[in-house]
């Protein structure tokens, strides 16, 4: 059938895929693409973040990490497997979501200063700006048409495709008068890799997030998670709060210069809008994911094919 997808994100071009592995024919329709979108701007890690009251969120979760481990064997996807610390400047338990990586998470280094507890595992770690040009490329190769304009209502397009899917993020909360959504403003940094390796993420203060990320000859250090925060203006309080953190745990980011600074806000929800519309079931939505729409993003495409409406 013919479907189209509003939203070139993340979200939105693994729905489209998804699609288009099942034979149906798919146009892509967005007011930004790649670099432009607000998934360009994320970390990424895998790890449910920022969606876990959903509880749909671990088996999504887990079904995506499938997925990127996979596509981490192909060359040029922007996802590749990274081993890491996870460290808690006070006392608490293993994640609950660590049980989806099956793996030994002991560690058994020297404990980084100002920090009481630490894990170690290997994860998925995605550079997005890379990973958006692969999925794009992906869906060309499969038959899909992007086209670059604002949607601003369903109605129209319900009369010229078969089916809607809906992946705008915060756009929803205009385009489906959505209250519930709200934006999380997340901020980092991207400098050269001095030779760093392994990745560090700090268990701790949704607001100050600390964090690193390897990606070849870059480094993505993060971050920050401010809820309902819509100011689109770096913020060089935070930066130098990143960059000083990075150098006291990891001398060898004194000597990395600052390549970029990126600014993104996340599309929180309480719960994940995974669902067709109740006033027509051939509009369908996956909007809502908060910070977790890499980390599920497959298992919700994955979910979003079974509510594909029957051929008229």
């Amino acid at each position: 059938m013919s479907a189209c997808v509003i939203g070139a994100g993340v979200v939105g071009l693994t729905s489209a895929l998804s699609l288009l592995n099942l034979g149906h024919r798919v146009e892509i329709l967005s007011a930004a693409r790649g670099s432009q979108t607000c998934s360009a701007n994320a970390g990424a890690i895998w790890g449910p973040f920022l969606s876990k009251e959903d509880d749909r969120v671990f088996d999504w979760s887990f079904r995506t990490l499938e997925v990127l481990r996979e596509l981490a064997q192909i060359s040029g996807s922007g996802v590749s497997i990274v081993d890491g610390v996870l460290a808690a400047d006070y006392e608490t338990e293993i994640p609950d979501w660590f049980k989806l990586l099956n793996q030994d998470h002991d560690y058994d280094g020297e404990m980084p200063e100002g920090y009481v507890r630490c894990w170690r595992y290997s994860v998925p770690i995605i550079d997005m700006p890379e990973y958006l040009c692969w999925l794009e490329r992906e869906v060309v190769k499969a038959g899909g048409r992007f086209e670059q304009r604002k949607v601003l209502g369903f109605e129209a397009l319900l009369d010229r495709y078969d089916f809607v899917v809906n992946c705008t993020g915060m756009g929803s909360k205009e385009l489906c008068n959505d209250d519930q959504l709200y934006p999380a403003k997340g901020q980092l940094i991207v400098v050269e890799n001095p030779g760093v390796q392994d990745f560090f993420a700090e268990r701790g203060d949704l607001t100050n997030l600390f964090y690193w990320m390897p990606q070849g000859k870059k480094v993505v250090i993060g971050g920050t998670a401010e809820e309902d925060f819509e100011h689109r203006d770096v913020d060089q309080h935070q930066v130098d709060r990143m960059l000083q953190k990075a150098q006291a745990l990891e001398p060898r980011f004194a000597s990395s210069s600052i390549i970029d600074t990126r600014v993104g806000f996340r599309p929180c929800r309480e719960t994940v809008r995974l669902e067709a519309d109740s006033s027509d079931e051939r509009l369908i939505h996956n909007y809502g994911h908060g910070g977790s729409g890499v980390s599920i993003s497959w298992g919700c495409a994955q979910d979003l094919t079974k509510l594909v409406p029957q051929r008229p």
